[in-house]
């Protein structure tokens, strides 16, 4: 498997149909998140940019699960870079501690 990340350019303005749809994009991205397809998803506090580090065999997978997105069709504007590593902490379990 090799890491890509996927940098999309969001739209200005959010019309209705895709403020709509952000509920399902949101449980679709967590499903794939769990499964290992999606390593990370970051917006940008302007909301302008949405970047998604995804795991795949190739670009062809990783359009795949782009276009799985609900948001796919209203986010068009995107690129796809290989990425030669991609580090990432995982703070969804609390430390461990031995005293």
């Amino acid at each position: 498997m090799n890491d890509y990340i996927v940098i999309f350019n969001l739209p200005e303005y959010m019309d209705e149909e895709f403020i709509t749809l952000i509920p399902s994009h949101r449980l679709k991205v967590n499903q794939l998140l769990e499964e290992g397809k999606i390593k990370s998803y970051s917006l940008a506090a302007d909301r302008s940019k949405l970047w998604m580090v995804v795991s795949a065999a190739d670009e062809a997978e990783v359009e795949q699960v782009i276009t799985s997105l609900p948001l796919h069709h209203l986010i068009s504007d995107y690129d796809v870079v290989p990425l030669m590593f991609s580090q990432i902490t995982y703070q969804f379990l609390p430390a461990l501690s031995l005293n």
